[in-house]
């Protein structure tokens, strides 16, 4: 019999959020003496860099979620003190074969600091928007760094999820809804 192809793999978390129309009276630009094009500009700035953290934080919580129920593929460092590559070493081992198909880390800003007091000098800091730090490693596998409260695990003494994600591992896109196509 015949298997019929389809997507079984692939999962879409799709989340309805939209910014409320802003209004502002003109004379409160004639009292700070500024155009409202200006303003406009700002405020576009701002609800960008609110938008992409809003999305990058549903999209780590969705990969959190999503590898919480995968077996043997956890490695937890802390018995062994801070974040380095050594563990993120051993943590990709984890996925044998597969591992060099490892393309990012996620990781919290705690933990990017660890990694970065454990001398890792070869790091290539490719950018920075907002509260979000990107860099690379020696083996060009990207670092993504935020403060994601999904990245912080409940308990005491305090621990941080670092996710190694192979490429397209979560997309993130910006869809349109049904009234603005």
């Amino acid at each position: 019999t015949a298997v019929e192809l389809g997507q079984s793999q692939e999962s879409a978390v799709r989340v309805g959020a939209r910014t409320p129309p802003i209004a502002a009276a003109p004379h409160l630009f004639n009292l700070i003496q500024q155009d409202p094009k200006t303003a406009g500009v700002i405020i576009g700035k701002q609800l960008a860099i609110g938008e992409l953290r809003d999305m990058v934080n549903t999209a780590i919580a969705a990969l959190v979620a999503a590898t919480g129920v995968a077996a043997g593929t956890k490695y937890d460092y802390s018995a062994t003190g801070a974040l380095d590559q050594l563990a993120l070493n051993t943590g990709s081992a984890l996925m044998g074969d597969q591992a060099d198909q490892l393309r990012c880390w996620i990781m919290h800003s705690k933990s990017r600091h660890a990694l970065y007091a454990n001398a890792l000098g070869n790091t290539a800091k490719l950018f920075e928007y907002g509260t979000v730090a990107v860099n690379q490693d020696y083996l060009g596998r990207v670092f993504i760094s935020t403060d994601s409260p999904s990245l912080v695990l409940a308990g005491s003494p305090t621990k941080y999820s670092t996710l190694g994600l192979m490429e397209n591992a979560a997309v993130v896109t910006s869809q349109p809804d049904f009234l603005q196509n």
